[in-house]
């Protein structure tokens, strides 16, 4: 996440490729153990899209520099250092840090993880145990630069929990981390991404070891970037000869964590997590931000298809896309084939693309595979992640959130896609919209469940809306493709200055979130402005109308109130 999050870089294989099974797996392993999606043979003209959030873990902890391009293709430089000679002078770069604990080192005392915990369904906090880091290490894989906002950057940690087990034991790996993608060197804080996936794991031993970021000679033609951190057989995290194998999550539980940070971060929060609860405190060199939230199970979807028989849409949506996408080339390691440039040869290569960086351009490409699929996910994954957003816009939203330092909000779902950024307010019907998207099916033909929740800044809610301090009412609705409403339940909750909004019991594939703030009108005293006299006798020209669609009736209250799509007036 990461995502988006972070996105990462696409990837070509350093491996070559044999035949392999459809989905590598084995009967009885738990779905969290359900690796990529494998091409059905090594013959090119094979293409397909793979979307899971343990995905997202693709890089360790890195420094890449150089020309926009060279970067984009993989090549540029690598350092250790990010004021090493040659990279802090190059144009570009790359970067991912994940942080160390805070209290390991008495110098460590910001962009670190201060704690983890785990609450008990009956209320019971379990405070986190820090084990090792994976692979071990006592100093920095990559030293950053506090006053350019770059963290050093760490290996993943492994935490416990006294009393807690899962299936496979009792260790939790956690992947805390700040990243950034074709940033200019001289905004090095600009578009930063705080990401967190932690998941219970098992470690076992393994013929392959972890390989840390370096250029890698070819056959022929310059040298590439690359790095060994998983396998087929390891696909989350190898360590130095160890083999992470993700577990479910235990029921009913719910993890916290504290996460100081001091670089410039976006105010918005997505991620795979239920029914969060966040708190933001100032210190001297940044803030510290607190989320304690349950975990989700989000459906995992995989497809491979002859190009010559994908159908026409989709390949029009393919063709149009231009360079290297994040995924995976099996066939062209050597970049002999194509050269990363310009459309893609999708007759000549074995090519997978990861849609897991949940901006528009992959959703609308998940929604083109999802048609050609059988709208059943491969696996359901237990998760707990969150990510910041990478992009900025000049949206009303952007421009509130300017206004308010700190998180702005966070936005969660159980859907396989979504969009990263924050709901569009959509000035036509006065609502925050938001996408998501989902096989209709888990894997054993059960419908997929979705769950939403939005969490917002009470004075951003108001700066968006024009609203007074007055109580704010939301009312939900769910589109679906079709554009017709489907049921749901929901939570709508002001605290502690956070609106808190939970969404629960809708079915996939492609519905619209539709979240509309409101707020009555209070009664204008003998010093009431015109303004307020206005919007007094607005609010009292409101009639309400009963719309029926077969059995299904409903109340729409409005100035000029209209049916929904697919209903009639009574």
């Amino acid at each position: 996440m990461k995502k988006s999050f972070f996105a990462a870089a696409a990837i070509t294989s350093l491996l070559a490729l044999g035949t392999t099974p459809l989905i590598s797996t084995a009967a009885g392993i738990p779905d969290e153990q359900i690796n990529r999606l494998l091409p059905p043979d090594s013959n090119p003209g094979w293409v397909g899209a793979y979307i899971d959030d343990a995905n997202t873990i693709m890089n360790p902890s890195f420094f890449y520099a150089g020309e926009f391009s060279d970067i984009d293709r993989g090549q540029g430089l690598v350092c250790s250092d990010v004021n090493d000679a040659q990279c802090k002078n190059s144009p570009y770069f790359n970067f991912n840090a994940y942080l160390p604990r805070c209290q390991g080192d008495s110098s460590i005392i910001t962009d670190c993880i201060e704690n983890v915990r785990m609450v008990r369904a009956n209320g019971e906090i379990i405070k986190g145990v820090f084990s090792t880091y994976m692979p071990t290490t006592s100093k920095p894989v990559v030293k950053g630069d506090a006053t350019k906002g770059l963290p050093s950057g760490w290996n993943p940690s492994i935490w416990t929990f006294p009393g807690v087990t899962h299936e496979g034991g009792n260790e939790f790996l956690v992947f805390p981390g700040i990243y950034t993608w074709n940033t200019s060197t001289a905004e090095p804080t600009k578009h930063l991404q705080l990401f967190v996936n932690i998941f219970p794991i098992s470690r076992v031993s393994s013929s392959v070891t972890h390989l840390p970021a370096q250029m890698i000679k070819r056959s022929s033609g310059p040298e590439t970037r690359g790095h060994e951190i998983q396998t087929d057989d390891c696909p989350l995290w190898l360590g130095n000869f160890q083999c992470a194998k993700p577990w479910a999550f235990p029921e009913g539980i719910r993890l916290a964590l504290t996460v100081k940070t001091s670089g410039q971060l976006d105010g918005w929060i997505h991620g795979r997590i239920t029914e969060p609860n966040i708190l933001v405190e100032k210190f001297e060199t940044g803030l510290a931000i607190e989320i304690e939230a349950g975990t989700t199970k989000v459906p995992v979807f995989g497809i491979w298809k002859k190009y010559s028989n994908v159908k026409p849409e989709t390949k029009i949506l393919l063709d149009s896309l231009r360079g290297k996408q994040k995924g995976t080339i099996y066939n062209d390691r050597d970049l002999k084939i194509w050269d990363r440039t310009g459309p893609t040869p999708y007759e000549k290569l074995v090519v997978q693309h990861d849609l897991d960086e949940y901006r528009e351009g992959t959703f609308r490409e998940f929604l083109a595979w999802l048609s050609e699929s059988d709208d059943k996910a491969i696996a359901t994954k237990s998760q707990w992640a969150l990510y910041t957003r990478q992009d900025q816009s000049n949206s009303k939203l952007a421009i509130c959130s300017a206004e308010n330092p700190g998180v702005d909000g966070i936005v969660s779902t159980n859907a396989t896609n979504y969009l990263s950024e924050p709901p569009v307010f959509d000035q036509v019907t006065q609502s925050l919209n938001y996408k998501v998207a989902s096989p209709h099916y888990d894997k054993n033909g059960k419908e997929n469940i979705g769950t939403y929740d939005l969490i917002i800044n009470s004075k951003l809610a108001r700066c968006i809306y024009n609203y007074t301090s007055a109580p704010v009412q939301a009312s939900v609705s769910i589109i679906n493709a079709a554009g017709e409403q489907i049921a749901t339940t929901s939570v709508l909750s002001e605290k502690n200055g956070w609106l808190r909004l939970s969404v629960k019991g809708f079915t996939y594939s492609s519905p619209t979130i539709r979240v509309k703030l409101d707020q009555e009108v209070q009664e204008p005293g003998p010093a009431a402005n015109p303004t307020t006299k206005a919007k007094a006798a607005a609010a009292a020209k409101k009639s309400t109308i009963t719309c029926v669609k077969g059995k299904t009736s409903k109340k729409v209250t409005a100035n000029k109130p209209v049916c929904p799509k697919g209903f009639k007036k009574k």
